[in-house]
């Protein structure tokens, strides 16, 4: 399943410039047939499967929370979509990028490794208590004046002993 479609990159790059990318005899396309045109539709679809395996490998979303996004959310996926399929027209072409557009690829890059290292780009309100790790336990005070077992019991050698010499254990 895309997370964009022909219309969404059609609406979010210059027409001419898409069709140029999507054939290889640099014709003109209609918004219309950039919106079907099987090397858009191949673009977006890996973009898709890009941004669907960083969301795995994070692990700060599932599949079926980006398909229920919506509002600036749901663009959000759309843009970050739009320019991985983008930088895919380019591969295909076989030219190298331009200047003015690695930036762009860095933004989309930068984007796609956040997603990969399960950051929270798209706010969702349930991920967002997910990402707060409860890390309560003894503080190493307690744990310096516990009264255990070993401690009470003069049958046990002091601690430093119980150590294996290798990791500076009693002689």
């Amino acid at each position: 399943m895309a997370y964009a479609d022909g219309n969404d990159l059609a609406a979010r790059y210059d027409i001419d410039w898409v069709g140029d990318l999507a054939t290889d005899n640099r014709e003109h396309l209609s918004r219309g047939a950039i919106a079907t045109h099987p090397s858009v539709l191949a673009a977006l679809d890996g973009a898709s499967g890009q941004v669907q395996a960083a969301l795995i490998q994070g692990g700060q979303y599932t599949v079926d929370d980006l398909s229920t996004l919506t509002g600036v959310n749901r663009a959000y996926l759309a843009d970050l979509v739009c320019g991985l399929a983008i930088i895919r027209l380019y591969e295909r072409r076989g030219e190298s990028i331009p200047a003015n557009a690695e930036a762009s690829q860095q933004k989309w890059w930068t984007l796609l490794d956040k997603l990969a290292n399960g950051q929270n780009i798209f706010n969702l309100p349930s991920q967002l208590d997910a990402t707060i790790v409860d890390h309560t336990g003894p503080t190493a005070v307690q744990l310096e004046h516990r009264n255990d077992l070993t401690v009470r019991s003069k049958q046990f050698p002091p601690p430093i002993t119980r150590l294996p010499t290798a990791q500076g254990g009693g002689t």
